[in-house]
């Protein structure tokens, strides 16, 4: 589901020890509060995807907004609903005024 949704290629070709240096660079940029991420449950606690928001370096408030799910039956539908959701519970903390560029992974897996 997540093909390309970071990139071109992506993971296309991702080793192991990239994969960990990548885990490294996140783990610090969240702990600086350079950026924020959040996995997502349902009431189950079934894992469901992510969210993370990206200031982006050296323009104020601007950034990006990723939402992706993993696949299911129900993901377009949980995508519908879950993104305007996210965007109204963000609101308050994003700085006003700020443009936020949105990615969601809704392609389907033929796409």
């Amino acid at each position: 589901m997540l093909r390309g949704f970071f990139g071109s290629t992506w993971p296309d070709g991702l080793t192991l020890a990239e994969n960990r240096i990548d885990l490294a660079w996140h783990e610090r940029e969240f702990t600086t509060c350079r950026s924020l991420s959040w996995i997502l449950r349902d009431h189950a606690a079934t894992y469901l995807g992510c969210a993370y928001v990206f200031p982006k370096p050296g323009e104020r408030r601007r950034g990006d907004i990723y939402l992706w799910l993993a696949d299911s039956p129900e993901r377009m539908a949980r995508l519908a609903a879950f993104q305007p959701l996210l965007a109204a519970w963000l609101d308050p903390w994003l700085p006003p005024g700020g443009q936020y560029d949105w990615h969601v992974n809704d392609k389907r897996p033929q796409d």
